[in-house]
This record gives C-alpha cells, structure tokens and sequence, in this order.
C-alpha cells in the first residue's frame, strides 16, 4: 500500500517551507516593532500640539508649514544634503584613497599583492 501526500497533515507536507520562517518569526515581529511603533508614534505626535496641563491637541499639518516656513529648517535640510553626499563620496573612493596612501607610504614593491590591507 503506497501512501501519499493527501494521508500526511499540512505541516508535513510544508514542513521544509515553513521550519525556517517558524524560527524566524519572533525576530522578524520583535525587530518589526522595535523599528515600527517609533515611526507611527512620531508621526502621531507630528500632528499634535502639547497644551500646558499635560495634554496634546490636533493641529494637523500646521507644524509642517511651521517647519517649512523657518528660514533655520532650510539650512538644516541644505547641510544634511551636503552631507550625505560627502560621505556618499568617501565611501565610494575609500578604497582608491587606500590604495593611493598604501603606495605613498610602501612603494610599488611592498611585497604584500593584497590591493585592501595594509
């Protein structure tokens, strides 16, 4: 009597697809609020305003066009651009940089062909 897939249970039969996610998923769910509940709890309080006595009140987006209208937020936004695209740039030639401090300090002929370590 041969037996088939439809005797054995679900599990069984998915058991190679599913073990890992089973394993996976407390990580996945514990990392997913870790990262989520900050990103939703700050837009919340992105639109509320703290009145005096402790409590909040909507005010919608008048923070953003608060925001948007300070001459301050404009140059906080222009300096984060340039930075990013400084370190953008470091990181993309770091390892030209590298290679043109290890020649200048060793010489052609430093004897290690290894282009990354020094």
């Amino acid at each position: 009597m041969a037996s088939t897939d439809t005797n054995r249970g679900w599990y069984k039969r998915n058991e190679i697809a599913i073990t890992p996610w089973l394993f996976l998923a407390p990580a996945i769910i514990a990392l997913g609020l870790y990262l989520a509940y900050p990103v939703f709890e700050t837009l919340r309080l992105s639109l509320t305003e703290r009145v005096p006595g402790g409590g909040s009140v909507f005010v919608g987006f008048e923070n953003y066009a608060q925001m948007f209208s300070e001459p301050k937020f404009w140059e906080a936004l222009r300096n984060n651009v340039l930075w990013l695209n400084v370190q953008r740039y470091l990181v993309k030639h770091q390892f030209t940089m590298h290679n043109l401090v290890k020649l200048h300090f060793y010489g052609k002929q430093s004897g290690n062909k290894n282009l990354i370590s020094i």
